[in-house]
């Protein structure tokens, strides 16, 4: 399904074509407040859970570095959102989730499918991630001499 990705509006808070891109398809996925909000906390349980496990192992890297700071950066943005965020879109309704497939149980003996996902199986209904296109530039990127 293809989407056009609205004009970048800062005073509408489109800065990016990417933050654009992605707003367009959460939007159509009825995205809310309180699921978003609930989607980043898990984010950070995640990313932190991640960071304790490679301390853990006594691996760092700069990425640890720049992931603490996207976590306080999610903690900030999440504060804000809470108290900005006007009362009638923090209270709409989550949307129903996704339905679940019927099981199917394989025969005895036969050989299990080798999937793409670390358990074998992907989520139902997902086929993998919707990038985008390589034409949306990075207004971040470090330009880079290639000679």
């Amino acid at each position: 399904m293809t989407y056009s990705l609205p004009p970048l509006d800062p005073e509408r808070g489109i800065i990016d074509d990417l933050q654009a891109w992605y707003l367009v398809r959460a939007q159509a996925e009825g995205m809310v407040f309180g699921l978003a909000v609930r989607l980043l906390l898990h984010r950070m349980y995640r990313d932190r859970d991640y960071l304790a496990k490679r301390k853990r192992a006594g691996r760092t890297t700069a990425y640890d570095y720049l992931t603490e700071r996207h976590l306080k950066a999610l903690a900030w943005l999440i504060q804000v959102a809470v108290q900005y965020v006007p009362a009638e879109l923090q209270a709409q309704p989550d949307p129903p989730p996704l339905p679940h497939p019927p099981r199917q149980r394989l025969p005895k003996g036969a050989p299990r499918p080798k999937g793409s996902s670390w358990n074998g199986r992907n989520r139902p209904g997902w086929a993998g991630p919707d990038l985008p296109p390589d034409t949306l530039g990075n207004p971040f990127a470090q330009d880079k001499d290639p000679s």
